[in-house]
């Protein structure tokens, strides 16, 4: 193991190097924190945060605050980090108005339907962030375990799907 991780902090990306290091070493590295926030796909979603930290683009798309708070994980920014801190208390301000755009019809009747629209979406990005103690987010992660259940109890297939258009 210590062989693969002196190749990862030798060879990769900064993102790579300062996750290892944080992740598995328990090291903080500031040198390579500042690195990551001049990140030209950290500083893209910086410029499209307006003074509140959203972005005024369709929350799923690849220029809005999802994608963003992905990249922003995907770095090993902290949740911390001013402007994604300013994001996600701009995320859970907005309750059920920030899927406005792609998620407004489609995620709202998944989510009534139980199969994971814009709050288990929503839920993902907190969880990610390691704010797992919202109650959103324990509601989403108690709804995906009890389908979990219910799929680990069907004995085939058949039982819960029907045929459509002859498929």
């Amino acid at each position: 193991m210590e062989k693969i991780i002196s190749w990862l902090l030798e060879k990769s990306c900064p993102s790579i190097k300062y996750r290892i290091k944080k992740e598995i070493l328990g090291e903080r590295d500031k040198d390579l924190e500042k690195e990551l926030i001049r990140d030209n796909r950290v500083n893209f979603f910086l410029g499209l945060q307006d003074k509140t930290g959203w972005i005024k683009e369709d929350f799923h798309s690849p220029l809005g605050v999802e994608t963003a708070c992905r990249v922003f994980l995907e770095k090993g920014l902290e949740p911390s980090f001013k402007p994604y801190t300013q994001m996600l208390k701009e995320l859970e301000k907005r309750e059920d108005s920030f899927d406005n755009g792609s998620l407004e019809r489609v995620g709202k009747i998944l989510d009534r339907k139980g199969f994971g629209g814009s709050n288990m979406i929503k839920a993902s990005v907190f969880a990610g962030a390691g704010l797992e103690d919202r109650v959103f987010v324990r509601d989403q992660v108690a709804k995906a375990l009890e389908c979990f259940d219910f799929v680990s109890k069907t004995p085939s297939i058949e039982q819960v799907t029907t045929f459509y258009r002859g498929k």
